[in-house]
């Protein structure tokens, strides 16, 4: 949330993500070259705000208590977009491309990673390798 309206992430049209498709409002600050739009950003702060508010409307976040070394935790998120990627469209589509994970490296031994939830969260799977 914070490095949303902070201008690095990208805010999209919610109108239309609810109907799975990523129109992109602004595509944020995060990549390479891109620091230099700060100003422009902060002079549409206040056009983007109302959507940003109406984005957050949307969203459902999910905290889950988890200790381990920050290495495992990328693990886990690299695994968890691959599985994203696999699933039919509108899930699949609604993960940018451009977003970099760091993914088990080869010769490592793979993690099994179970995972429950009292909510349904649509795509999520049940167990996964990190």
């Amino acid at each position: 949330m914070i490095q949303t309206v902070g201008g690095n992430y990208r805010i999209s049209d919610p109108d239309l993500l609810q109907q799975g498709v990523d129109r992109i409002l602004w595509n944020g600050l995060w990549r390479k070259g891109t620091r230099d739009r700060m100003p422009e950003y902060l002079q549409r702060l206040v056009e983007f705000a109302p959507t940003i508010q109406r984005l957050f409307a949307l969203e459902r976040v999910f905290v889950v208590p988890f200790h381990s070394e920050r290495r495992l935790r990328q693990r886990i998120e690299a695994a968890l977009a691959d599985h994203i990627k696999t699933q039919p469209a509108p899930i699949s589509s609604l993960l940018p491309e451009d977003i970099r994970y760091y993914a088990r490296r080869k010769g490592k031994e793979p993690v099994r990673v179970h995972m429950r939830s009292d909510e349904l969260i649509i795509g999520l799977p049940c167990d996964l390798e990190a």
